[in-house]
This record gives structure tokens, sequence and C-alpha cells, in this order.
């Protein structure tokens, strides 16, 4: 899973399809999720530092 993030938009690659990425603020707060698709997930966040969870795996996201 490769992560990379711009303009407040995260992106997600080497994902499954259909896999589901949840997404949450360092505190805890659960911002929503994304299906991928073509292996590719992305998502719209207001925060800095973003903690996107895919099945077991998780991975903290700065946002610039």
């Amino acid at each position: 899973m490769v992560a990379s993030a711009h303009d407040g938009i995260i992106c997600l690659s080497g994902l499954d399809n259909g896999e589901v990425v949840k997404f949450y603020a360092t505190d805890g707060k659960y911002l929503g999720s994304s299906v991928a698709a073509n292996g590719a997930a992305s998502y719209a966040v207001n925060e800095s530092l973003v903690i996107a969870k895919v099945g077991k795996d998780s991975m903290k996201i700065a946002v610039k």
C-alpha cells in the first residue's frame, strides 16, 4: 500500500479492488471510507494528519 497526499486529497494505491479503506483523525474520530477501484482509493480530508486503515493494516499520512 502506497499513500500520497496533495491539496487535501489522500490517494492510496496497491490495493485490491473492492477493499475498503477507513480514514480516522489522530484523535480516533472516524472521517469516512473509500472503496478501492482499479487498485486505488482516494478521499478528501481537512486534517493535517490522517490514519488510513485497510483490514488489519494502518498507515499515518501527513496531508499538506
